[in-house]
Parts: C-alpha cells; structure tokens; sequence
C-alpha cells in the first residue's frame, strides 16, 4: 500500500454519518440492466447503448513515473465519449419503466449529453408517450451545448439563463419539487448514480483478469461531485483486499477535500476558471461525503498546469484525448510521484469530447520534457487507520 503518512487526516465528523453505504446488490442490479439496454429502438436489438469499453496498458507512462505497472479504463470510449453515459442511463431506464416522461438535468455538459441520448432512444421505443429533456446549464458552455445540439430533437430544451453550474443545479431542484410528474437525472447525487458508477469497475475486472489477479492495487479517478469513485470504491473495496483509492480533484474547486477537512459540506467558491470543468462542482452532497469518507484512502488536489500539460502528453504520446476532468487522475500520477511509485496503478479516464479550445491551451503549455513539473502547492488527506 502506498505510504499514506500525508499532512492531514479526514475529520472525525465524516465519520458520524452511519447511513448505508450503496451496496454491490444495487451494483450488480445495475449492470444487469445496463448489458440489457439497447443501443437501438427494440429490445431485440445486439447492440448496448452502454459498451464494455478496453482497459489498455501503458507500460513507457508507467516507466516514466516510476510505476510497475498502469492500466486506463477508457471510458472515453463511450457512445457520447464519457463515463456519464453510465451514470444516466440507468436512472433514466429506471424512471421511464416507471413511467416517467418528464426528465429534467443540471450539467456542466458530459451528463446533459448522455440524458439527450438516452431520452431520445425512449422516444423511439415509444413514439406515442413521447418524452421531454430540460437541460439546466450555465450560459458559458458555448461548446458543450453545441455538442449536445447533435444529439436532442424538438422534445429537448435549454434552461441556460445562469452564471455557474451550481446555479443551473439549484434551478433544476426546484423544478423537480415543483410537479411530481418531473424526473431529475442526477449526476453524481444518487444512489442509483453511485452504483451505475460501479460497474466501470466491475466491466474492467471481468476483462482484465492480470487487474483482477492484482493483491494491491492503488485505484485512481477524478472527482467533482464524488459519484464516479464512490461507485468505484465501492466495487474495490468488495473485490480487493488491500486496494488504495485515490480521489483527485482539481485545486481551483476542492469541495470533497474542502469537506472532508470540515467534516461537512459546504460551498466552496471557484478561484478561477479550471480546465477540469466536469469537476468544477461547488458543492458536494451528504451522500458523496459519506462515500469517500468511509471508502477514499486519500484525495489529492492537481494544479492547472499539471493539467493541461497532462492532455498535452496524453494526445501527443499515447494518443488518448480527454478533457480536462478526464485527465485528473494522470495528472495526479505526475504531481504525486511518491505517493504512487513503485505500485500497480488503475485509472479511470474519460472525456473524449473535449472541444479544440481547451486541447488548445493544453498544447500551448505543453513543452520538450513534458513529464517536469514544479513542486504542487497540494493538501492531501488519508483516513484515520482501520476505518473501512
């Protein structure tokens, strides 16, 4: 296990929450469902919406940071070219076999793009209870909202009339307490989300068995909201016995490191612009809290440099392109040498439709010796011994 000896500890107070954690019933209820639903209009249709997507291997990387070895699981190669795919579409499927026709959701754009294709797949099942999407976003996402253009029809409409996020997410709240008949889609702030999240993990175990067969493994993904590496977290936890979770977010909008500080949540305002815009979430939830307090062995804060000039190597030598929230976890490979050095390490990665704009800016700082960075101004944090 990596040496955990960090500056601080999670508060006591996170701990105090002692409601359940999602479980892998509920996980594996999930991917039950989601190997089910079609790509297509019928039932009987081969193709899945939600792919087994590869885990590849990069052993130069690994040997660059001083690794013994490094897996991606590409959840860039998602239909929408994000893991959020996964985290909607189940809740989604949930609510319309309900009976739901009325879905509404708050996103920074990868989740937005994932409901506007799962709602028009349920419009094509069933053209004659046609469904409706209202999207909440902030009125900056210029480029998102074009990509998300591609996807809906006239059933779908923007609510994008505010500053930030988690403005939009406010707005969408009230919507969905305003009439029982509407359907909220949450991205990271659910149950169903959490354990939808999960099965990125248990996809790339049943494909991988060298990442099955590892004793110790150190599990790597970015966090915004915290639902991904809850969901992840809990599978590594009922999978391994000796894994190490690590949660990254972006220094501009620390709220999980911000509330495990605290040991509550609580609104941390945005410094500055982040590139991580997946994960520039203002706030976290109780039921996030809970998650990494309770499964994270540590979260680690990643600076602007970092990544931006971790897209860049990314694309220029792997040949991965993410966007900037896809790319938290390498960056945290990069900036945190000794934290993961000499271990076997599995990341999540995502975000492959990130607009030129912001590949642009990774380039522009991108130099001949890519992997040097300058020493992070970080907090990071491990949980108190024997908590599990």
């Amino acid at each position: 296990m990596p040496d955990l000896t960090l500056r601080e500890t999670f508060h006591p107070a996170c701990l105090s929450d002692e409601r359940p954690l999602v479980g892998m019933d509920l996980v594996r209820r999930a991917l039950r469902d989601l190997n089910t639903l079609p790509a297509h209009g019928s039932l009987d249709c081969r193709a899945r919406l939600v792919l087994r997507v590869p885990t590849t291997s990069h052993p130069q990387l690994a040997d660059l940071l001083g690794l013994r070895s490094l897996y991606l699981i590409r959840e860039d190669f998602q239909r929408t070219g994000a893991y959020k795919l996964v985290t909607i579409a189940w809740q989604a499927w949930l609510a319309w076999s309900r009976g739901a026709r009325a879905f509404g959701i708050a996103s920074t754009g990868n989740a937005a793009t994932a409901a506007a294709v799962v709602v028009g797949l349920f419009n094509i099942m069933d053209p004659d209870r046609p469904a409706t999407l209202i999207i909440f976003m902030s009125s900056g996402n210029v480029a998102k909202k074009a990509n998300i253009g591609q996807y809906i029809g006239p059933w779908a409409t923007f609510d994008d009339d505010h500053d930030t996020f988690d403005a939009a997410q406010i707005t969408a709240r009230a919507w969905a307490t305003s009439d029982s008949a509407h359907s909220l889609l949450e991205p990271y702030d659910a149950d169903e989300a959490i354990a939808a999240n999960g099965t990125i993990l248990v996809r790339a175990l049943q494909g991988n068995p060298e990442i099955r067969a590892l004793a110790a493994p150190v599990i790597v993904g970015g966090s915004g909201g915290g639902g991904l590496m809850a969901g992840v977290g809990v599978v590594a936890r009922h999978h391994f016995r000796r894994a190490t979770i690590v949660a990254v977010e972006p220094e501009l909008r620390s709220s999980t490191t911000h509330a495990l500080r605290a040991g509550v949540t609580g609104f941390v305002p945005m410094i500055a612009p982040t590139l991580a815009g997946g994960a520039n979430v203002g706030q976290i939830s109780e039921r996030s809290l809970r998650h990494a307090a309770r499964l994270f062995d540590a979260v680690a804060t990643v600076s602007e440099r970092a990544l931006a000039r971790t897209m860049g190597h990314l694309l220029m030598h792997e040949g991965v392109r993410v966007e900037g929230a896809g790319a938290l976890p390498i960056a945290a490979l990069i900036e945190h040498p000794d934290l993961f050095r000499g271990h076997h390490v599995v990341c999540v990665v995502s975000g492959r439709n990130v607009d030129d704009a912001h590949i642009d800016v990774a380039l522009q700082r991108l130099t001949d010796r890519a992997l040097e960075f300058a020493p992070a101004r970080v907090l990071q944090f491990s949980r108190p011994r024997g908590v599990r």
